[in-house]
C-alpha cells in the first residue's frame, strides 16, 4: 500500500522587499530576471565561439590553431554578468603565452524588462529605468556602458535587454524562452587604433523580434567581433544614434 505525503506549498513571492536603494522590490520579478540571465547565457555557451573545435577549424590557417583555448565564465564578477576569454589574438594571429593568461574578448550584463514594469512605465520608461533611477541616478546597466565607453581595451561589450509580455510570476515555471519576445542588443567596442589617450567607440543596437532569432545570432558568430559585425550588418546606424540619444546613453 503507498502512502502519498501531502506536501504544502510555501509561497515566498507573496512578500516583498526593500533593495540597496530603498526600493520596493518584488521577489518573483528578480527571479524572472534570473531566469532571463541564465537562458540568455545559455544561447552564448552553446555558441560557436565557445567551441574550442570549430574555433581552431575557423582559424585552421595559422599555424596556432591547435593551441587556441576559449572559455565562456558565468557570474564571477559583480560589475557584469558573463565573460569569454580566449588565448588567440586574430588580429595579431598569435597566441598569449606570458604566464598563460587568456584575453577578456567578450563581457556581457543581462536585463529583463518586466511585464509589471512595462504595464507601469510604458515602453519608453520601463527602458529608461534599466539604465536610471527615478533621480536620474545611474544603474548597473548605465555604469556598465560608460565603462565600455571610455575603454580602449579590445573587447566586445553588451548590454542584452529582454522583454516580455508575460506576467513575471508565469515565467518562472515556464521552461521555454519563448516568452522573451523581443531581445535589444546595445554593444560597444573600441574602434581600431583606439588607445589610453584616445578612445573612439564604435556602438550598435540591434532589435531581435524573439529569443531564437537573438539565439541564432549569437551561435552564428565565431569571436565577439564577428557578432558585432553581425549585428552592425542587422542594423542602420541611424537607429542606433536614435536609440542612444533617445535614452541618453554614454
Amino acid at each position: 500500500m503507498n502512502h502519498q505525503t501531502e506536501q504544502t506549498s510555501l509561497n515566498l513571492y507573496d512578500k516583498v522587499y526593500k533593495d540597496n536603494q530603498g526600493v520596493v522590490a518584488y521577489p518573483w520579478r528578480v527571479s524572472a530576471g534570473h531566469k532571463f540571465e541564465a537562458m540568455g547565457a545559455m544561447a552564448f555557451f552553446q555558441s560557436q565561439m565557445n567551441n574550442h573545435h570549430l574555433v581552431r577549424e575557423y582559424y585552421k590557417s595559422s599555424l596556432h590553431h591547435q593551441d587556441i583555448k576559449v572559455r565562456m565564465i558565468h557570474g564571477d564578477h559583480a560589475l557584469y554578468d558573463l565573460k569569454y576569454k580566449t588565448n588567440y589574438d586574430a588580429s595579431k594571429n598569435r597566441i598569449h603565452i606570458a604566464g598563460g593568461q587568456a584575453e577578456t574578448k567578450m563581457l556581457v550584463e543581462f536585463k529583463l524588462i518586466t511585464y509589471e514594469s512595462m504595464m507601469k512605465y510604458g515602453f519608453e520608461g520601463a527602458i529608461q529605468r534599466v539604465f536610471k533611477y527615478k533621480d536620474q541616478e545611474e544603474k548597473r546597466g548605465y555604469k556598465f556602458l560608460q565603462r565600455a565607453a571610455n575603454s580602449y581595451m579590445d573587447r566586445l561589450n553588451m548590454v542584452v535587454l529582454g522583454m516580455t509580455n508575460t506576467r513575471s510570476s508565469q515565467i518562472i515555471p515556464n521552461s521555454s524562452a519563448d516568452v522573451f519576445e523581443q531581445i535589444i542588443c546595445i554593444g560597444y567596442m573600441p574602434a581600431s587604433g583606439s588607445h589610453k589617450n584616445k578612445v573612439i567607440t564604435r556602438k550598435v543596437v540591434n532589435i531581435f523580434h524573439s529569443f531564437n532569432d537573438f539565439a541564432c545570432c549569437v551561435h552564428n558568430a565565431i569571436s565577439p567581433h564577428q557578432l558585432f559585425e553581425m549585428m552592425e550588418e542587422n542594423t542602420h546606424v541611424d537607429h542606433t544614434i536614435d536609440f542612444i540619444n533617445q535614452f541618453g546613453l554614454p
